[in-house]
């Protein structure tokens, strides 16, 4: 396994505190931030609330451990507002043609199947709160993302070559972190911009070769279905660790301490490590069957459910 460093072991009782407190907003203000109700956590769309909110308190704590400071009651109900907006636009791409509508006015954030245009009242209130130096950066991230999903770019049966699908990733990616760090108005320099990109496009990266087998279900081309269905993982897993390498320089060249740095980089490497475990299952699938069994769901979902998995993804994580 290996020397187990000793910044790990240091970043594990720190990464406690902001991670309670993320839990002990969402337990007591979570629904309210966002205008829903208990029962509505048993809908898709509470679900998928959830669920980003679980992927946007990471972000927080990242943001935390960089700069050795904790985010306010309101700029937690922004990052919920946050992950409410990101939860309805999956629910409008879900509707039959969701995907292939675009914006009607991508200023206002209109959308021909949103008539109760939930999506422009979830924006305004985050834009109530958002620092004002940040809001150029901000409207420019939020629609390069939402073109990337409203416009279809990779999705259809046109062939995209792997450069570009890794062009898609990286802008998505790092356009998605970067909207949430938006959020804070603490000093943001070019620096911080640059390895938030790098980490935006490894989360996406992770993303990708999660949901290969529903993204081959829905013809959705990613790095990660381009490679393995040229029965190519090994090609994957090289992309994927070339990724984590270049996230790894960016966070070295951060404007913190040694000492934020490397706190900031165990909490972003927890997402590597997980990352890892899901590249290395496609290369083990071939050895063992020599072609990937693409059409076999219990194979090719990763289930981080399982302890198996959690274990192989701490051992990537703690040398």
């Amino acid at each position: 396994m290996g020397v187990i460093r000793w910044s790990v072991l240091v970043s594990i009782p720190l990464l406690l505190a902001p991670v309670w407190r993320a839990a002990r907003h969402f337990r007591l203000y979570g629904l309210e931030d966002v205008g829903l109700e208990k029962r509505d956590l048993h809908t898709a769309t509470g679900k998928r609330y959830r669920h980003y909110y679980a992927g946007t308190a990471f972000l927080g704590v990242l943001f935390e451990m960089m700069h050795g400071r904790k985010r306010s009651g309101e700029e937690h109900r922004c990052f919920s507002l946050m992950a409410a907006l990101a939860a309805h636009f999956d629910d409008l791409s879900d509707l039959p043609g969701g995907r292939n509508n675009h914006l009607l006015d991508v200023g206002d954030f209109e959308h021909p199947d949103d008539p109760g245009q939930r999506a422009r009242a979830l924006l305004h209130l985050v834009n109530r709160g958002l620092p004002a130096a940040n809001a150029a950066l901000f409207h420019d991230c939020l629609n390069r993302v939402y073109r990337i999903e409203s416009e279809s770019r990779q999705t259809g049966d046109s062939v995209l070559m792997p450069e570009v699908l890794a062009d898609l990733t990286a802008e998505k990616g790092a356009c998605s972190v970067l909207l949430f760090r938006c959020l804070l108005d603490w000093p943001l320099e070019e620096t911080e911009k640059n390895a938030l990109r790098a980490f935006g496009s490894l989360i996406q990266y992770c993303d990708d070769a999660f949901d290969v087998w529903f993204d081959l279900q829905s013809r959705t081309q990613t790095p990660a279905t381009f490679w393995l269905s040229k029965n190519d993982p090994e090609a994957l897993s090289t992309d994927f660790e070339k990724q984590v390498k270049s996230t790894q320089y960016a966070f070295k060249n951060l404007p913190f301490s040694s000492f934020r740095k490397s706190m900031a980089w165990n909490t972003a490497a927890s997402i590597a490590a997980i990352g890892r475990v899901c590249a290395l299952r496609y290369v083990d699938l071939k050895k063992k069957h020599g072609t990937l069994p693409l059409d076999n769901r219990k194979l090719m979902v990763v289930d981080m459910g399982l302890f198996a998995n959690q274990y192989q993804a701490a051992i990537n994580w703690l040398p």
